[in-house]
């Protein structure tokens, strides 16, 4: 029995020294694996490149809109005290064109008038020079030749006199029919379409990148026409209230009326980044939660830095700490990751 107890104790000696030496090994592996991480092999099978100090190219894509312009407002004012009898307008936004009848005015300052222009006309035609100051005061006061023309033919002055619209263009803001106005006092105001804006969102973050002059490319959507190259005449310094873009602005001629107000609009145009040192995409690859680029060290082995990105294209992205740009590093840093030393020592 004692015999028994005694080889039972050694064989529990054996299995436990034999557990210590499994764990100091694994202890081991893991070790060089961590090492492995910082330094994998393979350098020579991998190009590298140099990283230089350069500027980011980018394509953006800016949401607009087709917009009244501003420059063509026009307003048709009261040039004499009167009250409005017979409007020709019904609705806002109506377009009308030039010279088309807005509105019928009674004023007695205009009905004085024609009868002095009547009066001078039968009694003493001959004085020339008091009939030009009279007609001269009935024009000031929104008398049109044609209307002059009709004066003289019929020898009647009329009641109302018919104010036209100076432009085309839709009319935005009018009185009622029936209102008295004074002289002076605004009664329309047109704005006119042979010219639009083009109103284009700028996000914050690329607000800086945009100047005046900068050249883009237009394109109308849901329409035929071809694109348009032009350049921004106008930024606003800041942005308005409860808007979080700042607006670019370019003109256009819309003599043929092909731009419809409201018309949805995308700008194509590049911009450049500050100078910072650029690498290619391929060179980056991200582990974790980093973007890491691998560098070449003297011993021939490749270790991993951390770095901070900025702007990209399509080929090179900016770096904006990590690197001095003195070093060399891995043109390709997947092919890094999935190389037979980094399989093998369980990177």
């Amino acid at each position: 029995m004692m015999r028994i107890c005694v080889l039972f104790l050694c064989l529990l000696a054996i299995l436990s020294f034999g557990c210590r030496e499994d764990h100091s090994k694994h202890n081991e592996d893991v070790s060089m694996s961590t090492h492995a991480m910082i330094k994998p092999s393979d350098a020579g099978r991998t190009s590298t490149v140099k990283p230089y100090r350069g500027t980011i190219v980018r394509k953006i894509v800016l949401n607009g809109r087709v917009a009244y312009s501003q420059s063509r407002i026009s307003r048709v004012t009261a040039r004499t005290a009167g009250r409005i009898e017979r409007l020709f307008v019904k609705t806002k936004y109506q377009l009308v064109v030039k010279n088309q009848p807005l509105m019928g005015i009674y004023s007695k300052d205009l009905v004085a008038e024609q009868e002095n222009y009547l009066y001078v006309l039968k009694h003493d035609r001959e004085n020339a020079e008091l009939l030009a100051t009279i007609e001269s005061h009935l024009t000031l006061l929104g008398f049109t030749r044609s209307q002059f023309e009709t004066l003289i033919a019929t020898g009647k002055s009329s009641n109302t006199v018919t104010i036209t619209s100076p432009v085309q263009g839709h009319v935005h803001e009018f009185e009622r029919e029936g209102t008295f106005v004074d002289k002076g006092q605004t009664i329309f105001e047109i704005v006119g379409t042979d010219e639009v804006w083009i109103l284009l969102d700028l996000p914050p973050d690329i607000h800086s990148a945009v100047s005046v002059g900068q050249q883009l490319t237009l394109s109308f959507l849901g329409s035929r026409q071809d694109t348009i190259v032009k350049n921004i005449q106008f930024i606003e310094p800041e942005q308005r209230t409860g808007n979080p873009f700042v607006t670019a602005r370019v003109a256009l001629d819309n003599r043929d009326g092909r731009y419809a107000i409201g018309s949805l609009v995308n700008a194509s145009l590049k911009i450049e980044t500050a100078e910072s040192i650029i690498v290619p995409v391929t060179s980056i690859v991200k582990l974790g939660q980093s973007d890491v680029v691998f560098v070449k060290s003297d011993d021939n082995t490749y270790k991993a830095h951390m770095v901070k990105t900025g702007e990209s294209n399509e080929t090179e992205v900016a770096i904006l700490y990590g690197l001095n740009g003195n070093e060399s590093i891995a043109m390709n840093a997947q092919l890094i990751v999935d190389s037979e030393s980094f399989i093998r020592d369980g990177f």
